[in-house]
């Protein structure tokens, strides 16, 4: 088979109903980009995630890279003696970007204390990087989470002014050195445009593309 999978599913059970989906394409439009996208949507919270990219998919491949977005969103209970005595929300947001392994091997090896942004992490800087780690309540243990650090790359996989601004108030803010990189998407620039295509403006999956612009 093409080794493509799509997957809708129901399931209902006594902690939650819910309803799914998954698709994967280890080659979409017809290219060696893989694509996969899942989402799921329950009465008690919802999960997307997004996955594009390109491997190295022969011994002389020069060039490969990715993005991965992960959202979830969740009511959790809380019981006293068997009776629900309240709920708290559970967020979690992650991502994960990589490069030409060359590349990317040369600029960390020049600096290792290096932090990296995306254009994703510099637009929510506050809330993954600031709020995330606890700055906001403890800003003390700034010193300690950073000691290591000497500078902030940003990746920058778009051209805008106002990201690199929001990204050098970001290093600013972590008292390190900033460096910006313009490094595009690269092959995954065309494959990401067929993707937000063919998921067109209604689909479900759309609000998990937000993060990959």
């Amino acid at each position: 088979g093409r080794g493509k999978k799509l997957a809708i599913g129901w399931s209902n059970d006594v902690d939650r109903e819910s309803i799914d989906f998954d698709y994967f394409d280890p080659h979409f439009n017809r290219t060696w980009t893989r694509v996969g996208l899942t989402y799921s949507d329950a009465d008690d919270g919802s999960t997307q995630a997004l996955r594009v990219d390109r491997p190295f998919y022969a011994l002389d491949t020069r060039r490969a890279g990715g993005v991965q977005l992960f959202g979830s969103e969740r009511d959790e209970p809380r019981y006293a003696y068997g009776d629900e005595v309240g709920k708290f929300e559970h967020e979690r947001q992650l991502y994960e970007v990589y490069a030409g392994r060359a590349a990317f091997a040369a600029l960390a090896e020049d600096e290792p204390g290096t932090f990296y942004l995306t254009d994703f992490l510099a637009r929510n800087f506050d809330r993954l990087v600031i709020r995330g780690l606890g700055l906001d309540r403890h800003p003390e243990l700034l010193p300690q989470y950073f000691r290591n650090y000497t500078r902030v790359v940003y990746l920058a996989q778009t051209d805008d002014a106002a990201l690199t601004a929001l990204a050098r108030r970001g290093a600013r803010r972590l008292g390190l050195r900033f460096e910006r990189r313009l490094v595009g998407y690269g092959d995954l620039g065309p494959a990401l445009d067929a993707l937000a295509a063919v998921a067109g403006p209604s689909s479900p999956v759309q609000p998990g593309l937000e993060g990959a612009a």
